[in-house]
């Protein structure tokens, strides 16, 4: 990780330069942080191609021995249509020491507005002068773990998404809750924003009432193990609601949101990316991300048959007849267990 470097800026400093149009033809990003990663090249194609997202002209690259003369051909390439060219190494840290030797010869000679993004893990030797050349010749990010006041920053970042405030204390509380997770304080407050109208204030009260420990976050935690096929977590989590006394149509209502999402996404497969996704369903690429993990755990026709499952549970909750209680927790733990049945793909 880099430390103590004048050049090397923190997240929140490259993204603000993005959103403001100044954006970088090759960037060095360091760090092992997936969520930001993800966040930070939503922020850049949101940029670049504000206009036209799904033109976007898009290439990974991989590290592999070799690939170096790969990159390099395909940067220098201009695009045929026009407009920039966004060329990205998820895995710059495996390149070999040839490969890196070619790297540097393609740094000075980028045609002008196709951009580069080199993400690195691992350690940095300014000894090297492959790293020396890189972190002087590029826009040099550090990807830092969170600490109390930048987790604060996320949060409030987080937020603005859903036009959404947050007093001091409920901040406090809320970063207590999620600990200095980039991934689990977005997760916390996209659950946060199902409650709210934008424009409104978060409180204390909020938190306990909506936070990671309310009945809330077991419903997060109930539909993902149901879309990992977790049988025995989704059972868990199931019977935590119940014994919260969480209403049965409360919690077949997210079961029903949720795989709703996953077959929309499905359907959604052939535009090229997250952010695409994302941005046409109105939530975050990460979620979708997520939601894309899941939907790999089933086959073509098994999504289509949990809808089948909800709406029989949804029948035998109205028209037959058992105990109310014991009855709908039968309903619900069989729903689990015909979702989580079938053959993981």
């Amino acid at each position: 990780m880099a430390k103590d470097h004048k050049s090397t800026l923190k997240f929140s400093q490259v993204i603000a330069q993005i959103e403001k149009g100044q954006i970088a033809p090759v960037y060095f990003i360091d760090g092992e942080e997936d969520y930001l990663q993800i966040e930070f090249l939503s922020t850049l194609k949101r940029s670049l191609y504000k206009n036209n997202p799904e033109d976007a002209n898009v290439e990974r690259i991989t590290a592999k021995a070799g690939k170096a003369a790969d990159l390099i051909n395909t940067a220098l390439e201009y695009s045929l249509f026009g407009g920039s060219k966004l060329l990205i190494v998820s895995d710059a840290h495996k390149f070999n020491p040839d490969d890196k030797k070619i790297l540097l010869k393609l740094l000075p000679q980028l045609p002008s507005g196709n951009h580069l993004v080199l993400f690195h893990q691992g350690k940095i030797d300014m000894r090297q002068k492959y790293f020396k050349y890189v972190t002087s010749k590029t826009t040099w990010v550090s990807f830092l773990p969170l600490t109390q006041n930048s987790a604060k920053f996320w949060v409030n970042r987080q937020l603005q998404k859903y036009s959404l405030k947050i007093d001091q204390r409920a901040l406090d509380l809320l970063v207590d809750f999620a600990g200095f997770s980039y991934s689990t304080i977005s997760e916390e407050v996209d659950k946060l924003s199902l409650n709210f109208e934008p424009g409104s204030t978060i409180s204390v009260d909020d938190i306990r009432n909506y936070g990671s420990r309310s009945a809330v976050f077991s419903i997060f935690e109930l539909t993902e193990a149901l879309g990992l096929k977790e049988r025995e977590k989704a059972l868990n989590r199931l019977s935590r609601l119940l014994e919260s006394g969480e209403s049965f149509s409360t919690i077949l209502g997210r079961i029903t949101g949720h795989f709703n999402y996953l077959i929309m996404i499905d359907s959604l497969k052939e535009l090229k990316s997250n952010e695409m996704i994302a941005s046409r369903i109105g939530r975050h690429p990460y979620f979708v991300q997520k939601c894309r993990q899941q939907i790999g755990k089933f086959g073509a026709d098994e999504l289509p048959m949990t809808m089948r499952y909800i709406l029989e549970a949804e029948y035998q909750s109205r028209y037959e007849k058992m105990g109310e209680d014991q009855g709908e927790k039968f309903i619900l733990e069989n729903l689990v267990v015909k979702i989580t049945d079938s053959q993981e793909y």
